[in-house]
Order: C-alpha cells, then sequence, then structure tokens
C-alpha cells in the first residue's frame, strides 16, 4: 500500500503488521465546536463543512506492574486546529 499524501491505506488482512505500540489498548478522539466537546465530527453545523476548534486525543496504555498485575495509565492532550472558525 502506498503510505504517503492521501493514498494510506490500512492492510486489514495482516493487522498486527500494522501495530505502532502493542501497550496502547485504547484510542479516543472528541472535537470540540466552540461550545463543548462531541464525540464524533461530520464538518460542524454550518453549510460549508469545517474543522473543529479542537481535537482531544486520549491514549490508554496497559503495562505490566511491579506485583504481576497490569497497570493502566490513561492521558489525553488537546490540539488546537488553527484554521477553524472562532
Amino acid at each position: 500500500a502506498d503510505q504517503t499524501g492521501t493514498n494510506f491505506s490500512f492492510d486489514l488482512t495482516n493487522e498486527a503488521s500494522s501495530v505502532i505500540a502493542e501497550e496502547v489498548t485504547a484510542v479516543v478522539f472528541d472535537y470540540y465546536d466552540g461550545t463543548g466537546w462531541v464525540e464524533t465530527w461530520e464538518g460542524g453545523g454550518g453549510t460549508i463543512p469545517a474543522p473543529p476548534v479542537a481535537v482531544r486525543v486520549t491514549l490508554t496504555f496497559t503495562q505490566p506492574g511491579p506485583r504481576g498485575q497490569t497497570v493502566d495509565r490513561t492521558i489525553s492532550q488537546v490540539i488546537a486546529v488553527r484554521t477553524a472558525p472562532g
């Protein structure tokens, strides 16, 4: 598959080959529309599609703990989208 530009595609026949970090067990994207956070983004409520004001990326990592149990750690980062209106 061509993974440059807009021609990126996943090889779903062998998903294991696309794993970047095995310890990442969850990825969540939330979108800020200027008034609140939403779980999906379809281009905003206007007649012309627009990007969100910000995107929040939340990652959950599962790692071995000191006594053999697993430990989950969740971190979030908010990324401002500068081309967004507002």
